[in-house]
């Protein structure tokens, strides 16, 4: 009786693990269509493309999006092998297209390449300037608020990447969220005390389109973001 029930607890364990497997599996099959389609959306933004091209570069993109994730999720990622996995992917798309089309496309994407250089531009410009105004804004801070700034400064996390933030455990991300707070709380009365500095600041930098929408509870939040960020700044 014994043996029998440490059978089937075995057999239990491993339906679970297998479970969990094809969890695994089915949630990098939906990543790897997200990509796809995200990606077909943009070349279907630049060019006009029959059925048969459609479903054709559809299942290029796929592939390659399926070999780019198991490269992610390798513990060997090779960088190269990547690019050359793109290589490819570019090279069967160009034979699916008339010349027409990659002329077009190639246009589309000179003209991207120029946009993200002068939007980057544009960010390297904004803070510089907030650089500026940072120094200056330092002088009119107290010796206790200064010191209360360096003490938030030596709790700022370390960026993470999309996947880095995916691999966190609960725990380290309450501990992540406690330590974001707990810097907002430092900062509080200092945003406080200067709120007309800080107001005027904000209001002379560019607002992004996409920030225009926001509700008057979200742009409080947008801008005690921006104040944060401003007082940390060295």
């Amino acid at each position: 009786m014994v043996k029998e029930v440490k059978n089937i607890m075995k057999g239990i364990k491993i339906t679970l693990v297998l479970l969990i497997i094809c969890q695994a599996v089915i949630a990098q099959q939906k990543t790897a269509e997200e990509i796809t389609s995200k990606r077909l959306e943009k070349i279907e933004s630049a060019i006009e493309l029959t059925t048969e091209q459609r479903a054709n570069i559809e299942a290029i993109l796929a592939t390659s999006s399926n070999k780019l994730i198991a490269l992610r999720e390798s513990a060997e990622f090779n960088r190269e092998e990547a690019m050359l996995v793109k290589k490819e992917e570019r090279k069967l798309i160009k034979e699916e297209l008339t010349i027409e089309q990659r002329t077009a496309l190639k246009e589309a994407n000179v003209g991207k390449k120029a946009e993200r250089k002068e939007a980057k531009a544009q960010r390297a410009e904004t803070k510089e300037a907030l650089g500026l105004k940072r120094a200056s804004f330092d002088a009119t801070l107290s010796g206790d608020e200064k010191m209360v700034i360096e003490q938030a400064r030596s709790l700022v996390l370390k960026k993470l990447s999309k996947d880095a933030r995916t691999n966190l455990s609960e725990e380290e991300k309450a501990n992540r969220k406690a330590t974001k707070k707990e810097i907002a709380s430092l900062l509080k009365p200092v945003i406080e005390n200067h709120k007309t500095e800080l107001d005027a600041i904000r209001a002379e930098m560019p607002e992004k389109p996409k920030k225009m929408s926001h509700s008057s509870d979200k742009k409080g939040k947008v801008n005690q973001r921006f104040y944060r960020k401003f007082l940390l700044m060295k």
